[in-house]
């Protein structure tokens, strides 16, 4: 590029009169110098006249009105130029020309163009555009000259440095001349070349090999040696190994390697030179200009126009996927853009994409830190190996997400899931496919997946449609999530058994709780935390209630004797109340153990209760009992907490173990530490309190944190003692409508549950988007999910036939 000169000349100077006319060629510079001279061709003013192939030197004779030229290149050892402090003169023979004052260099350039023209040998060529960059520094002046007429119009200029070598120049014009290697690395040349300030060329052309460099600066190439100054030494080993290449080649290398320096001159460089190739483009051409230039897809993920037709269209063009992986590796493309590429690739040919996109995932998985991984990049990979039909390796890519502790992870089973756990549900289905592709069981995944999304029809129903253990229990909660709450008959097949005059030991009553609340240490603190209510007399009820008498309700008695069995106690008795406690069912354990059950379950009506339905509500009561949870009952929790304040206080550090891993609101409460401030427990708790307990306030306001989290706490016990009620049971829609018909304000919520489907009535939000009974639905949800889990079912095969004799001794007492 021709920089800026302040003493140039006019490019084109008004000529005097008729000598335009006798131009053969129109003028491109022109600059009259002191005169006249007389030389043996003619006599006249001389002008320095630069046209498209050299230039010549015009004697205007202003009497004659004629010019005569002489042709520049014809002045060689005739011609001398002197430059000098006071004006530049060019000796012809024995005669002196000045050049104006102020126009020294500008009349230097022009005969330094017009000889390189002439040496050239070919007509006019515009400027070449070689802008300053890190690998190009032209000096301007006859160089700009060579880069014009000494090089093809369509070669593209990659490498120009000034080198501290000097060439002499044997140039009859200006005798002992010398000037400095330029080295020069284009898309076909590689070469040295110096050009003096008066247009003598001389070139050296270099081998396409690696050019060696070492720590001083000198430089070598074949037979050739040259150094560069010490500041230029690191582009120089940047641009050693591209004089190895050729051509296009050459040229892409160029690019990739500026575009990875990251410098914006660079950048714009490494454009030009991709836009350059033309003919010798390739398929990836496009997005390595993309990736130079910096574009990125839009907030959508989409590719800009014309770039996303062409990365579509990439697979059926022939491109072979593991070109593209190569490309994708070596140069610098943002993970935004590469992301853009996958997805726009993967639309048009999945498989296609897929090498792609396993290796860009195996790349970004080594670059971060040790032990930490990417889920969701982990599930997009094994979606995408899905869709293609390649299941190998996504187990392994997969299960690692899992939650490894078995109380989180029912913990977690919420809601209102958060972001982790659909991950997680994610992460199942596409276990669970890939099972299907391997022609292996899927269905532990798919229960998992279930377990997941306990309220999610779909994920039970998948589970349905597999042969297993778990395919009769899956089918049962479709039609008690579409509202077919009405328990089958007992006589069921295997896994949807009621537990019937059997009895559980120990170890498998313990797997019974639920796994966030399974430490009995923090259940026995909270008992005693939350014992303020008094029970009732038992003299007294044996003097105004009704006891429970096995001819008259056999149905119940039924239930107590089997819940007894089970949990391995003694008789319990039981009395039936009227009145404001007609409805209901509560265990009490002071001063010795007695149950009370409303009437209204027994008698024909509304909350009348079923064989299974009775089953569940009182063995739910009586686990409360055998596991130790005391007064643990939705009203007493209350009341326990309203009154006893700093007392309930007092045990919630015993109780962080379990509420940092149990699921509240859905969310984790992983407070760790007492203290945390009240609104952000409050609000954790949006999820477990308000309408749904059977004597709960509608909210939590004003309730201090630390007894908030005793609330939660709290809950951990009931899904612990709904799962026994469950077991006993045999059916969820019969315990789902015995936790309705227990309280009197649920008993409306039913019809709805009957009408529209337990999924749609439980989803039900008010107008600030919360649910209308959480607390239920958080019962029904984990219920669910213990329903198809298979530690339900082998507790179903480890339960043992209770010895006559205790099955005799826990018959109730008339």
């Amino acid at each position: 590029m021709a920089h800026p000169d302040p003493d140039d000349v006019p490019a084109v100077p008004e000529l005097p009169p008729g000598m335009a006319a006798q131009l053969p060629a129109p003028p491109r510079e022109a600059l009259a110098l002191g005169g006249p001279l007389t030389l043996p061709e003619g006599r006249g003013i001389p002008w320095l006249i630069r046209h498209d192939g050299g230039g010549w030197l015009a004697l205007y004779d202003p009497d004659a009105a004629g010019t005569t030229l002489v042709d520049l290149a014809t002045l060689a050892g005739r011609a001398r130029w002197n430059a000098r402090l006071v004006g530049d003169r060019l000796q012809l023979d024995d005669q002196a020309a000045s050049v104006p004052i102020g126009a020294g260099r500008g009349a230097r350039r022009l005969v330094a163009r017009a000889r390189v023209a002439a040496w050239a040998g070919i007509g006019h060529r515009p400027d070449r555009e070689v802008a300053p960059s890190p690998w190009c520094e032209p000096s301007g002046g006859a160089l700009d000259a060579w880069l014009a007429q000494g090089l093809d119009p369509d070669d593209a200029v990659i490498a120009l440095l000034p080198t501290a070598t000097t060439a002499p120049l044997d140039d009859p014009w200006q005798p002992e001349a010398v000037a400095a290697w330029h080295w020069v690395l284009t898309r076909r040349r590689h070469l040295l070349v110096a050009v003096s300030e008066l247009g003598a060329v001389v070139e050296a052309e270099l081998p396409d090999a690696t050019v060696v460099v070492d720590g001083t600066g000198r430089c070598r190439s074949g037979e050739r040696a040259f150094r560069l100054p010490r500041s230029r030494l690191a582009v120089a080993r940047r641009i050693a190994g591209l004089a190895g290449l050729t051509g296009a080649a050459r040229v892409r290398e160029a690019a990739r390697r500026l575009a990875r320096d990251g410098d914006a001159q660079g950048r714009r460089q490494a454009a030009a030179l991709i836009e350059g190739l033309g003919d010798e483009g390739d398929l990836l051409d496009p997005l390595r200009r993309a990736v130079v230039e910096g574009v990125l897809p839009d907030a959508a993920g989409a590719l800009p126009e014309p770039l996303s037709t062409q990365v579509a269209a990439l697979p059926e063009r022939g491109l072979p996927a593991a070109a593209m992986v190569m490309w994708e590796e070596a140069w610098p493309v943002s993970p935004a853009l590469t992301d853009a590429i996958i997805a726009t690739t993967r639309a048009r040919d999945a498989a296609w994409a897929l090498s792609l996109h396993a290796a860009v995932h195996t790349r970004r998985e080594m670059s971060r830190e040790r032990d930490r991984v990417d889920p969701q990049a982990d599930l997009a990979l094994a979606e995408h190996m899905l869709e293609v039909g390649e299941s190998d390796g996504v187990a392994g890519l997969l299960t690692r997400h899992l939650p490894e502790d078995r109380a989180r992870d029912e913990a977690e089973a919420l809601l209102a899931p958060t972001d982790v756990d659909q991950r997680t549900r994610a992460i199942l289905w596409a276990l669970a496919r890939a099972a299907v592709l391997e022609a292996s069981d899927p269905a532990p995944w798919l229960a998992a997946l279930a377990r997941r999304s306990p309220l999610a029809r779909e994920s039970h129903e998948a589970l349905a449609d597999h042969d297993g253990p778990l395919r009769a229990a899956a089918a049962r909660a479709v039609a008690v999530l579409d509202g077919q709450l009405r328990a089958p008959q007992r006589e069921t097949p295997d896994g949807l058994a009621a537990l019937e005059d059997a009895t559980l030991d120990d170890a498998a009553l313990d797997r019974c709780r639920y796994p966030a609340g399974r430490d009995q240490s923090v259940t026995r603190r909270l008992a005693e935390a939350l014992a303020k209510v008094d029970p009732p007399d038992a003299g007294a009820l044996r003097d105004y209630c009704e006891r429970l008498d096995r001819d008259r309700y056999p149905q119940a008695s039924r239930a107590l004797t089997d819940a007894a069995l089970l949990l391995g106690m003694p008789a319990v008795p039981a009395f039936v109340s009227r009145g404001e406690r007609r409805v209901g069912v509560r265990a009490h354990a002071d001063p010795e153990p007695f149950l009370v059950i409303g009437h209204d379950h027994l008698a024909d009506g509304d909350a009348r209760m079923d064989p299974r339905e009775l089953a569940f509500a009182v063995g739910s009561e009586l686990a409360h009992l055998r596991f130790g949870h005391a007064r643990a009952t939705s009203g007493d929790v209350w009341a326990g907490l309203w009154d006893k304040g700093g007392t309930a206080l007092s045990v919630t550090g015993a109780l962080v173990p379990l509420l940092d891993v149990f699921a509240v609101g859905g969310r984790l409460a992983r407070a760790g530490r007492v203290g945390a401030t009240a609104a952000g427990a409050l609000g954790s708790l949006s999820g477990l309190t308000g309408r749904g307990g059977d004597d709960e306030p509608s909210t939590v306001r004003g309730l201090a944190t630390d007894e908030a989290r005793l609330l939660a706490v709290h809950r951990t016990l009931q899904l612990s003692a709904d799962r026994v009620g469950l077991l006993l049971a045999g059916d969820p829609g019969a315990a789902v409508r015995a936790m309705m018909l227990m309280h009197p304000r649920l008993h409306g919520e039913l019809a709805v549950a009957e009408r529209t489907g337990l999924a749609a009535a439980l989803d039900r939000r008010g107008p600030d988007g919360q649910l209308l009974l959480p607390h239920l639905a958080l019962r029904v949800a984990a219920l669910l999910a213990f329903w198809i889990d298979p530690e339900r079912l082998d507790l179903v095969r480890r339960a043992s036939p209770a010895p006559r004799e205790q099955a005799e001794g826990a018959k109730v007492p008339c």
